[in-house]
């Protein structure tokens, strides 16, 4: 919130984050029409405001009042003088009037053409930078024709004229140059006059495309019999980097109008045969497809208010001038189906199902069996004990998600609950200790969180309370599963005053830290303002790993938000009051409150008066990568990955025991793992020379190392666990490109014959992200392509991951870098 005011009282709609961001075109466009109604732009410098309302721009004078709308840093129209302005104005009897008032702090100003990547209801995102849109926005065709915002579609190409004020953009003028299609094929099309031809070529809207004996001529025989002017439809697809036509058409010629349209969102309106999702209304036909990721099919009468779906349609027209929207396929992505467990012995065994406790669970091909290897559903059988993870259809019939046997033993049957004391793990297992028991992970050993989900077992941890069955054979404890009842331990840091300090704590800006021998201390006793690097630990209490002196004399901290209301923000274990702090994104825009979300880290610039009062609140946005150093420039800066990595004084080294380190003592060629903070923009990936560079709206970004991790000194790290029974021919490359942006293929072998098989992406806490096969597999080569996203649909973000391939009880590891 800007603060704006316009005159007469009027709000300056500082409060709407769409007009924090502007940028016009070129000043010979500045007053041209916009296509709206007798309305035009005028810019620059008011140079008289007068009593009555009015301001001079330009030399005209335009009237202002509550129709007028005001953006941009000014406290009313006295300060408009001497700033300099974009004014949207129309013509009326009385003279011109403003409609829209933007100053502009800033005389930046782009124009490019792209593809819309995403619209998020009123940003454009783009592969360079995000440009919002508003109610001025004028939108046209390549031909002139008039076309509204809601005309707008992921895939279209256009030319974008925006303003910038402050760390934003916002789009005047929007020239839709053609849309790209939302099949799988690649292919798009573009309208317009044909502006040059050659005998292989011809250039249309300013773009040339390559015209070949495949090219198909639709009201002509030959590229000659055209004729520059000529109106044509030319459909094409991207081949590197050329465009290749496809098909020529002549206007006029018979082709398909019909717009297609997605969408994805919640649905917010539900009628007899229509529903509306982000304000579009869809109307479902009989050949309309229903999609779900749950065992049962289901139709429209599944949908419910709040479900997120993704939608694909065709915008018909309905005869009598206006459209409609027929939808073709609806994808259920949230909020259908919600899991239950149940728990007991088999009464029966039926085709396609088994009776448990009185209540008939179906069995689908997608049901996941568990317990004994080689577990199937044929093996179920009256009298096993089993739990199981059903969901119901709107009929109340329970279809099985997941089966596990549990099993029964000679001997009697071990449980514990308790605090994990000490841990071994590798990649095909490990043992765990709580009390005095001590637990072998086998390859059938189910580890799951509090919420049933599945977790890595490196995902594991000392202080972790625990809950696990087991049971005991030839004097050796085996777990059958282990479920995590705690939340990892989050780290975080405060700099600030030392209030009061012993033995085996020190209180920092009201803050209780416990310290031990294992403490770094690297401050003393006459230090009154330090910087703590801390963990706050599954049990409630705060560790402090290091502390040290420090120059600043306020109040700052780092970590990552649990809860967020009232204007006071949980992080890491830390209150911090909020309620009059400027919370800012990663590259200085200004976010509501609201905005905030658990899980998200944070920095926060503050002061101590009995309380940590926050002034700044900086939302990061972070990235994990991993890999070996290429190079070093003193203790300022690494390159891992291809990528340079600053490091600063409140970056944390930690060596693979643990322990704190200097940055001019990490090992040549060691491998690392950072946590990384990315300012200046939205991530992309690009070649550079070779080297990759993350490039943003604002150009290259900056990446700022918060944590290093020695996994390994002095030579890459081995992911892979290869047993050495397995056969030669089992093998698992090396994901490729690595890193990757958006996508990735993963190559895997297999020995002759048929083995089942599963391939799974999990993240640096072991819980798994992905599916990407399971089943049967003949022998010999097989490839996967992951598009980055998670099983839901969602992109995940940028940071390493674990893909395991498993066949049979073998498995074998590998890690991979996701860099959006």
């Amino acid at each position: 919130d800007n603060g704006n005011s316009g005159d007469n009282g009027n709000s300056g709609d500082s409060g709407s984050s769409d007009d924090d961001d502007d940028s016009d075109d070129d000043s010979d466009d500045d007053s041209d029409d916009d296509g709206g109604s007798g309305t035009s732009k005028i810019r620059g410098t008011v140079s008289e405001v007068g009593a009555d309302g009015t301001i001079t721009v330009a030399g005209q004078k335009i009237m202002t009042g509550a129709y007028t709308r005001f953006v941009g840093q000014f406290t009313d129209l006295a300060g408009l003088l001497n700033q300099t302005v974009l004014v949207k104005v129309r013509e009326t009897d009385h003279g011109l009037a403003a409609v829209r008032v933007t100053v502009m702090t800033s005389q930046d100003a782009v124009s490019f053409k792209g593809k819309i990547k995403e619209i998020d209801g009123t940003t454009l995102e783009f592969g360079r930078l995000d440009v919002l849109t508003d109610g001025a926005t004028t939108v046209t065709s390549d031909d002139g024709t008039a076309l509204t915002l809601q005309d707008l579609m992921e895939g279209m190409h256009v030319e974008v004229s925006a303003i910038r004020l402050d760390n934003d953009w916002l789009a005047t003028d929007l020239v839709v140059l053609y849309r790209q299609s939302n099949s799988d094929d690649g292919k798009a099309r573009i309208e317009g006059e044909i502006e040059e031809l050659t005998a292989s070529s011809i250039t249309v809207g300013g773009m040339e495309f390559a015209v070949s004996a495949q090219t198909q001529l639709q009201g002509f025989d030959r590229l000659e019999a055209l004729t520059v002017g000529q109106e044509v439809t030319v459909e094409f697809v991207a081949a590197g980097d050329r465009l290749q036509a496809l098909a020529i058409r002549l206007a006029g010629q018979s082709g398909s109008a019909d717009q297609e349209v997605r969408v994805r969102g919640r649905i917010a309106g539900i009628m007899d045969s229509t529903f509306d999702v982000d304000g579009m209304v869809f109307t479902v036909t009989g050949s309309t497809s229903f999609l779900s990721g749950l065992p049962f099919d289901i139709g429209f009468e599944d949908l419910a208010l709040e479900i997120e779906v993704e939608v694909l349609g065709v915008r018909r027209d309905d005869g009598s001038g206006g459209d409609y929207i027929e939808t073709t396929q609806v994808r259920v992505k949230d909020g259908l189906g919600s899991p239950q467990d149940l728990e007991g012995t088999i009464q029966a065994v039926s085709n396609g199902s088994i009776d448990v406790g009185g209540t008939t669970i179906v069995l689908t091909p997608h049901t996941k069996l568990q317990g004994d290897r080689n577990q199937d559903a044929g093996s179920l059988a009256v009298g096993q004990d089993v739990r199981v993870s059903a969901v119901s259809d709107r009929h109340g019939a329970l279809y099985a998600l997941r089966v596990k046997v549990m099993k029964k033993h000679e001997r009697d049957d071990v449980e514990i609950r308790g605090t994990i004391s000490a841990l071994s793990i590798d990649a095909t297992g490990g043992t765990i200790t709580i009390g005095d028991l001590t637990f072998l992970l086998h390859d059938n050993t189910q580890i799951v969180d509090k919420d049933g989900d599945f977790l890595y077992p490196m995902a594991l941890k000392e202080g972790m309370r625990a809950h696990v069955e087991g049971f005991e054979e030839n004097d050796i404890m085996i777990a059958d599963e282990i479920r995590v009842n705690e939340k990892l331990s989050i780290p975080g840091r405060l700099i600030g005053p030392v209030s009061d300090r012993d033995a085996t704590s020190i209180t920092v800006a009201g803050t209780r830290f416990e310290v031990d021998g294992d403490t770094r201390l690297d401050a003393d006793a006459a230090d009154a303002q330090v910087n703590v690097r801390f963990r706050y630990r599954p049990d409630g209490t705060l560790y402090a790993e290091r502390i040290r002196r420090t120059q600043h004399t306020d109040v700052r901290f780092s970590g990552t938000i649990e809860k967020a209301d009232g204007g006071v923000i949980t992080a890491s274990g830390v209150t911090i009051d909020a309620s009059i702090a400027d919370i800012e994104d990663s590259d200085g825009g200004l976010r509501q409150f609201s905005e905030l979300m658990p899980d998200q880290a944070i920095q926060v610039e503050a002061s101590w008066r009995n309380a940590i009062i926050a002034s700044r609140v900086m939302v990061q946005d972070l990235m994990v990568l991993s890999g070996s150093v290429m190079s070093r420039v003193g203790s300022e800066s690494i390159e891992v990955a291809c990528l340079t990595i600053a490091l600063t004084d409140d970056t944390e080294i930690v060596a693979s025991d643990g322990s704190s380190i200097d940055a001019a003592d990490i090992p040549t060629d060691s491998f690392l793992e950072i946590v990384a903070s990315v300012t200046n923009g939205t991530n992309q990936l690009s070649g550079a020379n070779g080297t990759n560079q993350l490039s943003g709206a604002n150009g290259t970004n900056q990446l700022t190392a918060t944590q290093v991790t020695v996994l390994a000194a002095g030579g890459s790290l081995n992911t892979s666990v290869e047993p050495t029974d397995l056969p030669e021919s089992f093998s698992l490359s090396q994901n490729y490109p690595n890193p990757f942006n958006p996508s990735t293929r993963i190559q895997f072998e297999l020995p002759s014959g048929t083995a089942d098989v599963r391939l799974e992406i999990f993240d640096v806490l072991g819980r798994r992200i992905r599916i990407l096969t399971a089943g049967p597999r003949s022998g010999g080569q097989h490839e996967v392509t992951w598009d980055g996203r998670s099983d839901t649909g969602f992109e995940v973000p940028s940071a390493m991951y674990f893909y395991t391939l498993t066949v049979g009880g073998d498995r074998i590891s590998r890690t991979m870098t996701l860099l959006r």
